[in-house]
Parts: C-alpha cells; structure tokens; sequence
C-alpha cells in the first residue's frame, strides 16, 4: 500500500503557496491582510471568483477593500493565481 502519511493535505497545500505568494509581492500590511482573507475563504470555499472579494468576509474589512488596495492588474495576478489552486471543476 501507498503511504501518504508524508502527503500534505490540500488546505496545507493552499496555506504554503499564499504564503510563498506573499511572499514573493512587495505588499503593506492591508494587502497582506487581505490575501490572508482571500486564503482562509478559499479554504473553505475551494474556489474564488472576482465577485466574492466585495463580499462577505471582505466587507468586514471595509468598503470595496479591493479596489483600494490593489490595483486592477494586482486583482487579475491574485484571481489568476487562486485559479492555479483551485481543484473543484466548473
């Protein structure tokens, strides 16, 4: 039998590349913040679209944080990104 007790799980998966992301952006703590958000509900959610970042639990960051934070172009390479992640067909 195979063993995958040295396998990570997919949300160990997901928490190490937006780290790694993060790491790799020069970003000020808001935007950090945010992408932690953007992580923790992708998480849960397994996908993310463009829509989902002006709603709830971003809205508990302020109003239309997104495009405060992030220029539209940021927004695309974020979304592109979670899309490299995502696993749950259309």
């Amino acid at each position: 039998l195979l063993d995958l007790e040295g396998v990570p799980d997919y949300a160990d998966i997901v928490h190490r590349q937006f780290e790694a992301y993060i790491q790799g952006h020069v970003l000020n703590a808001d935007q950090i913040l945010f992408l932690r958000t953007v992580r923790d509900v992708f998480k849960e959610r397994r996908r993310l679209t463009l829509v989902d970042l002006y709603e709830a639990p971003f809205t508990s960051l302020g109003y239309e944080v997104a495009d405060k934070w992030f220029a539209e172009d940021q927004l695309q390479e974020v979304l592109s990104f979670v899309d490299r992640l995502t696993v749950v067909p259309d």
